[in-house]
């Protein structure tokens, strides 16, 4: 939802901080959507079939390390944002 949001407020703007900010955001927001829905198909979300079969697939330890895995991505990708909007709203010499 994040990153659907940057969208008015990058555009048509001219280029500023703020606005590579943004465009920062908008991309790490999307890709963290494109990374949470490979952990959703890992349990069988949105997959069709038997949804108990599938919840059955959490029993295999790559599974559930790669969930883990893709939840990790997105702390980091989190984190990642935040320094983005800390570069574009606030003086770089405060760091």
């Amino acid at each position: 939802m994040l990153g659907s949001a940057m969208n008015p407020l990058r555009a048509c703007k001219e280029p500023s901080k703020e606005i590579v900010a943004f465009n920062e955001v908008n991309r790490l927001c999307w890709t963290n959507h494109d990374v949470l829905w490979i952990a959703w198909r890992g349990i069988g979300e949105y997959m069709g079939g038997d949804k108990l079969e599938w919840a059955r697939g959490l029993k295999n330890k790559t599974i559930r390390h790669m969930i883990a895995d893709c939840f990790a991505f997105v702390r980091d990708h989190d984190e990642y944002m935040l320094d983005e909007l800390k570069k574009g709203f606030t003086d770089v010499s405060s760091y």
